[in-house]
């Protein structure tokens, strides 16, 4: 079992789906997890990838009928995997830029507005992790928040991802900007 000290999350049970959210959350290692469910049907290098790291951390297993799994799941693309951990830990806004080192020239910042569906906040952050961001930034009001649902469509990148709440954007970039940071915008609806 492990967990972030640092976290800013209630402390409340999600389930994880899907083979890529739960691998990448063992090996991050920044939830608690309280057991992992694999389907009884479900066979192959994947299950014995995730046996050997629950077994590496002490994580109880269960196997599962994939009927009872899809009931948990809420019929969701669980892939034969699921996990009952804690919330995915999150960071003030503030919190992570102190922990922002411009002395890195390679420091990447994702600052993202108005993402309001899960979906589309996956897709963002999986592509943001693959293009080398260090840290995500997202509003703290109206907007997608870290969730299994998030974790699951980003493949499981989310769970290595640092991720901080703003409560408002604009003072995030000029504290960005003072920092010595660049900052570009892009809008879905510019002209050019």
């Amino acid at each position: 079992k492990s967990g972030s000290p640092a976290t800013k999350t209630k402390d409340k049970t999600e389930l994880l789906i899907s083979f890529h959210s739960v691998y990448e959350a063992l090996q991050a290692q920044r939830r608690t997890f309280h057991r992992i469910l694999i389907s009884e049907q479900r066979t192959g290098s994947q299950v014995a990838e995730i046996t050997d790291l629950a077994q590496k951390h002490n994580i109880p297993l269960e196997n599962i009928s994939s009927k009872n799994l899809d009931q948990l799941a809420y019929n969701g693309k669980h892939q034969g995997f699921a996990a009952l951990t804690t919330s995915f830990p999150v960071h003030t806004g503030t919190e992570l830029i102190h922990k922002i080192n411009k002395s890195s020239p390679a420091e990447l910042i994702l600052v993202l507005e108005s993402i309001e569906d899960p979906h589309n906040l996956g897709a963002l952050i999986r592509t943001a992790i693959c293009a080398g961001v260090n840290f995500i930034l997202i509003p703290g009001n109206r907007a997608a928040r870290p969730s299994p649902t998030v974790s699951a469509i980003s493949a499981g990148a989310m769970e290595r991802a640092k991720i901080g709440i703003m409560t408002n954007t604009a003072s995030t970039l000029k504290a960005l900007k003072d920092k010595g940071f660049w900052i570009y915008g892009l809008d879905a609806d510019a002209e050019n």
